[in-house]
């Protein structure tokens, strides 16, 4: 039977979550090979959901044959060793909207995007002429490649628990959060939390930096994933200090 919790994770992923990364050029320099993945917050947003922000973690590190990747979760352990792709490239990660735009952090949204799959949730794409691009002076030069999205159904671990969201209730205070989308719900409990950790002025000069909720859905999920990177520096920090 699909696991509803990892269905759920699936569900807070969408074709504009997409990012690019560069798996190789050719011999000549005049064309690259393209490959995508999730960015960063869009992973981190989906996990945090569905497994709270200290529900999940990522681990990493370089191995004979390429890269291993563990990701914990619920209680469960999945890893993988995957081929890393050419960070050595400075592009790194480009959006389909903007064709050469550069995303920072190529080789964090390439990790989580090897955790989704070694959960069970790879993404599942066909990319037309294989990634290939025109290329020149570390830029493409033709448009990105197209692609139909889809999450394969591998969501079918039975041993990987179903952990439902909890309703909010509570008068009022359960009205006022209804009205408000869930990113923005997701974005308050992580204001408060760094807040509450002692990280009141670093976090308001993130949330400012986007002018509160930010404007777009691509924004929001830039937001959380700033402050998310800021409660991981916290937890590594006093990790250190212990």
């Amino acid at each position: 039977m699909p696991n509803d919790a990892l269905i759920r994770v699936a569900q807070h992923l969408v074709e504009a979550d997409i990012r690019w990364v560069v798996l190789e050029l050719n011999h000549e320099a005049s064309s690259a090979r393209l490959a995508p993945v999730w960015a960063s917050p869009a992973v981190m947003f989906a996990l945090d959901r569905e497994f709270g922000a200290d529900g999940w973690w990522l681990e990493a590190g370089d191995v004979a044959g390429g890269t291993y990747v563990a990701v914990s979760f619920a209680n469960h352990r999945r890893s993988v060793v995957a081929t890393s792709p050419r960070f050595d490239l400075h592009v790194d990660l480009l959006t389909g909207q903007q064709p050469n735009g550069l995303i920072d952090n190529v080789k964090t949204a390439w990790l989580h995007s090897v955790a989704l799959e070694a959960m069970g949730l790879p993404l599942d794409v066909h990319v037309e002429d294989d990634g290939w691009v025109a290329w020149e002076n570390g830029r493409p030069t033709s448009p990105l490649p197209a692609v139909d999205v889809a999450l394969r159904d591998a969501a079918t671990a039975s041993d990987v628990p179903d952990t439902q969201p909890q309703a909010a209730s509570g008068g009022d205070d359960a009205a006022s959060e209804a009205v408000k989308s869930e990113g923005q719900q997701a974005i308050d409990r992580l204001v408060e939390r760094l807040r509450g950790e002692g990280h009141g002025v670093e976090v308001a000069k993130i949330v400012s930096s986007f002018g509160g909720y930010g404007t777009t859905p691509e924004e929001r999920r830039a937001l959380y994933g700033e402050l998310r990177s800021l409660l991981k520096r916290q937890q590594e920090g006093t990790s250190d200090a212990n």
